[in-house]
């Protein structure tokens, strides 16, 4: 206990509020947080009936953790591509619709860490936003632009590229970059330490990334 604090599972598929009252037994007992995947079976994390999860995530002060499934979309099935292509891809539709559906305009404290340096999302914004730009319909629930909501995510380091890592923090910002390594899969992200240590960041940036950021 002195050196790991835990994340809860939930159970989800009996819907929003019995993930709520689970949430806050579990950080009763001393979790932080919980982890949850991409979706609930076909629904998805911005859907009504999760709203009373969000709300208590923001109320208790929890961090979640978004960790996705593989994505049910056949041409990935082959080549491993269903986690190297899948699970980046789930991870920004996920999201993305957060961004866009309002849930952090609706809960302005909530605190989301994205697996594997927020997929697609880091690289996309910049789409994102122009669409916010153009399409009445990306500004229905979001008063601020995309990138605003920035502010409510935090996103670990497995990008597997080590000038990938040094534009992620610079993107992002120093302050919302996390250690991470998807121990113990095929998938991990190994020598973590010395990964981050060789990416160019400055020391400041590297030590929020290792230690103060998650502290």
């Amino acid at each position: 206990p002195e050196h790991f604090r835990g994340l809860a599972t939930l159970p989800f598929q009996n819907g929003g509020e019995v993930a709520a009252a689970e949430l806050e037994r579990a950080m009763g007992l001393g979790l932080l947080g919980c982890i949850m995947g991409d979706r609930v079976g076909t629904q998805a994390l911005d859907e009504p009936q999760f709203d009373p999860f969000w709300a208590a995530a923001e109320r208790l002060g929890a961090l979640v953790f978004i960790h996705p499934d593989f994505a049910e979309f056949k041409p990935l099935f082959p080549f491993y591509m269903a986690n190297h292509i899948g699970n980046p891809l789930s991870t920004t539709v996920a999201a993305a619709r957060l961004i866009l559906s309002g849930h952090f305009e609706r809960h302005p404290k909530l605190k989301v860490i994205l697996s594997h340096a927020g997929g697609n999302l880091p690289w996309a914004i910049g789409r994102i936003q122009h669409a916010w730009n153009v399409r009445p319909e990306t500004r229905i629930h979001t008063p601020h632009p995309p990138r605003h909501y920035f502010k409510n995510l935090y996103f670990d380091v497995i990008t597997f590229s080590q000038s990938g890592l040094k534009w992620l923090v610079q993107e992002v910002g120093e302050d919302h970059v996390v250690c991470g390594t998807d121990y113990p899969y095929d998938m991990m992200q190994e020598r973590v330490v010395d990964y981050v240590e060789g990416a160019g960041l400055t020391a400041g940036e590297q030590e929020k990334v290792l230690r103060t950021n998650t502290a």
